[in-house]
């Protein structure tokens, strides 16, 4: 639901912001605050995520050579099972090596919106916290999964890594992203949401700039693939420990209750309102079974005072799909271009992509909320400040237009830099434009927040959760899409890719600008005191 009610709705109405007021969940006794909390987790999950993302590709290569020979040529396997640099180099097991990548690039993206849903759905019925716990769990079995692979044969090597991608499919930092997501919006006020989001982001991204480093070398100092696995499921174990014991509660039972009786209602309301044939219920109940609950957030609410519908949710899903469909191939793009046309080897793209990390912290941690707090603040000022939630008499005194501006902004510059980097000839110009895009950064935390500031405090999970899964249709298309252009025209006309990026994510920034104050989620008048 989007902004105003529908019309007859004003029971549920009712019953949303008496619990929405009822109870204020305190982030934790000592007074620390929700970013200070779930901080070190989003930063560590991340780096235990990737710190063993360069062994990987190592081991798995090494289970497609046994994997070929196995089925191809099991008489050139030694007797130790040990097989050399020379016979895993052959064009029949790059095939395998890469079949088995493409299969994992696949897994990932349908796991992902998978991952989204179930991540929604059992938060809203169950809580933050168990979702927290449950996700790191998972991301520990990706990793041990791994390993168990290495000591097992024939079958149950293959069992193995099935479950490796799985689980690596379900627990991808993104996901735990968005649940991280779901506790600050639980917890922060409307004011404090974007910076929040944005420093939330960028120490994720810190936990990855750290990664790029530290799992190559520790498998270098320790001469053994394994160390960066048995290093990750220490850190995944010891964040498990840190949310069970510190991470309070953001979404209480008393709000997951009136929103799973409220769901229950509108439902039955739904189902009763259905007229015509048997078929036109089916139809009406196959739809409202199948659909996954986040998803019909993007249905337009109706303002009852106006009677125009509010499409501001779905605005928020079209510039979020399109422009990830641009950029989440970007970072691909940029290293295959650099390799190609300039010859970069292997450490200097690590230096590239090691900067553009540390920008982005920069970026998101320090300049998107100093931005947001202080020096863009003033100029967006409401005439009239408006209240979010009756918890603590909430009120917000700050334009959307601030989000708008900045998200624009960002993208803009994105778009500049991607182009500027295709026509860099030097490597001192190359960096300078990858430090341009990193500067282009805030455009994704601040859509989310305006996605937050559409819908009502109790459903705020389930629009985070529905833009979350769009924006993984995105991810999924974007190599598709912009891989298939930079493959196309690398060898005559390698700056298009970029071009093409730009384009879209500067055309989709321009949808925000449909977005309207008025279309917020803000409490009625008869609700004020």
């Amino acid at each position: 639901m989007s902004g105003y009610p529908e019309p007859d709705s004003d029971s549920e109405t009712q019953a949303l912001l008496r619990v929405a007021g009822s109870e204020t969940v305190k982030p934790y006794s000592s007074g620390i605050s929700p970013v200070t909390l779930i901080s070190p987790v989003v930063l560590v999950y991340r780096l235990a995520t990737i710190l063993p993302s360069t062994t990987t590709f190592f081991v798995v290569n090494q289970f497609a050579c046994r994997l070929w020979y196995t089925l191809n040529d099991p008489g050139s396997i030694p007797s130790d099972g040990g097989l050399s640099t020379e016979q895993c180099s052959i064009p029949g097991v790059q095939k395998t090596f890469a079949a088995i990548f493409t299969a994992i690039s696949i897994s990932d993206g349908l796991g992902s919106v998978i991952g989204y849903s179930a991540a929604s759905l059992f938060a809203s019925r169950y809580g933050r916290k168990p979702v927290t716990l449950v996700l790191i769990t998972i991301a520990m079995g990706h990793g041990l999964s791994l390993v168990s692979s290495t000591f097992a044969s024939g079958w149950f090597e293959l069992i193995f890594l099935c479950t490796w991608i799985l689980c690596g499919s379900f627990a991808q930092p993104p996901v735990f992203g968005f649940a991280a997501n779901m506790f600050i919006v639980d917890l922060v006020s409307a004011e404090e949401r974007t910076a929040t989001i944005s420093k939330l982001n960028g120490w994720s991204v810190f936990g990855g700039a750290i990664s790029f480093t530290v799992g190559g070398a520790i498998t270098t100092r320790f001469h053994n693939v394994l160390v960066v696995y048995y290093l990750s499921a220490a850190m995944f174990a010891s964040i498990w420990v840190y949310v069970f014991l510190l991470i309070p509660e953001s979404f209480s039972k008393e709000k997951r209750d009136e929103l799973r009786r409220q769901r229950k209602a509108k439902a039955q309301e739904a189902e009763v309102s259905v007229a015509g044939s048997r078929l036109d219920k089916a139809k009406h109940y196959l739809i409202r079974t199948v659909v996954p609950e986040p998803l019909k957030e993007f249905k337009p609410t109706r303002n009852p005072v106006t009677g125009k519908r509010n499409w501001r949710l779905f605005y928020c899903a079209v510039h979020i799909i399109f422009t990830q469909l641009a950029d989440a191939y970007g970072a691909v793009s940029m290293v295959l271009f650099l390799t190609a046309k300039h010859n970069y080897e292997p450490s200097e793209t690590g230096y590239v992509l090691t900067t553009l990390s540390l920008v982005d912290v920069f970026c998101l941690t320090l300049i998107i909320p100093l931005l947001v707090r202080r020096i863009l603040r003033p100029y967006h000022l409401r005439a009239k400040p408006i209240r979010t939630s009756s918890r603590g008499g909430e009120i917000s005194e700050t334009s959307d237009r601030l989000d708008v501006h900045i998200a624009v902004a960002s993208w803009t510059i994105n778009a500049i830099a991607y182009i500027l980097l295709g026509y860099m000839n030097t490597r001192i110009t190359q960096i300078l434009a990858i430090i341009l895009l990193g500067f282009g950064c805030g455009g994704g935390p601040v859509a989310r927040s305006l996605v937050v500031a559409t819908v009502h405090p109790l459903k705020q999970g389930d629009a985070l959760g529905a833009v979350e899964m769009v924006s993984s249709l995105g991810t999924f298309l974007s190599p598709i899409v912009m891989g298939t252009i930079l493959t196309s025209t690398i060898s005559t006309f390698p700056q298009l890719v970029f071009w093409v990026h730009g384009a879209i994510v500067v055309a989709a920034s321009m949808v925000l600008f449909l977005v309207r104050d008025s279309d917020r989620y803000q409490e009625e008048d008869d609700h004020e005191d």
